[in-house]
This record gives C-alpha cells, sequence and structure tokens, in this order.
C-alpha cells in the first residue's frame, strides 16, 4: 500500500504541471524555433539571390571586357594598316606622320581605358550597394553588427 502523505500530493501535483504546462511550452519554444528557421530560410535565399545577382553582373562585366579588347584590337589593326600605307611615303614625311599617330593612338587608347575604368567602377559600385541595401534591409541585424565594426 501506498502511503499519501505531502510527498506524494506534492508529486502528484508537480506531475500534473508538468502535463499541463509541458504542451503549450513546447509548442512555444517550437513556433519560435519554427520562425528562426523561416528567417534563416530568407537570409539564406536572398545570400544565394545576390550571389546569382554577382555572378551575374560579372558575366556582363566579362562581357564588356571582350568587347573593350576588341576595340582596343580594332584600333591596333587600324593603325597597323596606316603604318603600312606610311611605308610608301618619304622617309622624314613617314616618320613626322608616324610619330603624330603614334600620340593620338595612346592618347585614345589612354582615353578608352580611363572611360572603361569608370564606367566598370560605377556600375560595381551601384550593384554593390544596391546588394548590400537589399542584404541589410532583409537583415537589420547584420546591419547593426557591420555599423558596430565600422565604427
Amino acid at each position: 500500500m501506498i502511503i499519501m502523505d505531502e510527498s506524494f500530493w506534492l508529486a502528484i501535483c508537480f506531475l500534473i504541471f508538468l502535463i499541463l504546462f509541458t504542451r503549450p511550452l513546447v509548442k512555444a519554444i517550437s513556433g519560435s524555433l519554427t520562425n528562426q528557421q523561416q528567417s534563416i530560410s530568407l537570409a539564406l535565399a536572398s545570400a544565394e539571390e545576390a550571389y546569382n545577382h554577382a555572378i551575374l553582373e560579372l558575366e556582363r562585366l566579362k562581357t564588356l571586357h571582350k568587347n573593350l579588347e576588341a576595340g582596343v584590337n580594332e584600333i591596333t589593326h587600324k593603325a597597323l594598316a596606316q603604318v603600312n600605307i606610311l611605308i610608301k611615303l618619304q622617309e622624314e614625311e613617314f616618320l613626322n606622320f608616324l610619330t603624330r599617330k603614334k600620340q593620338q593612338f595612346n592618347h585614345q587608347l589612354h582615353n578608352l581605358a580611363i572611360k572603361a575604368e569608370s564606367e566598370l567602377l560605377k556600375e560595381l559600385k551601384t550593384a554593390l550597394a544596391d546588394q548590400l541595401i537589399i542584404y541589410f534591409t532583409n537583415n537589420p541585424q547584420e546591419a547593426v553588427k557591420f555599423t558596430k565594426q565600422v565604427t
């Protein structure tokens, strides 16, 4: 026979308490974990989207680089064709003309390089700024951490 003193009833009350409050507690913890999982999933999706956008941007910049390279090759071919024509001229006129064309070519090439670099930097900065805004909009905690690290 079991003795029913106050420890027995305390144990019974504790078991009833555990039975009654465990389910809502488990539901609350489960809901919190589910919300956190969804938040992490959204952040991961956003990061993957930013990565994919960066890959596309890189491919676009590579294509732009190839186009610029083709432009440089075209300018080089034109300059070589002009040099072949100039060989037929008198030596003094040829040397003067060649000097002028070389200066023009270097100036055009320099201007083209400066313009291409400037445009690439502008586009890259804009793309990076857009991705950072999207990332920090979706992850305000990361924005706070970043601000603390920068300051």
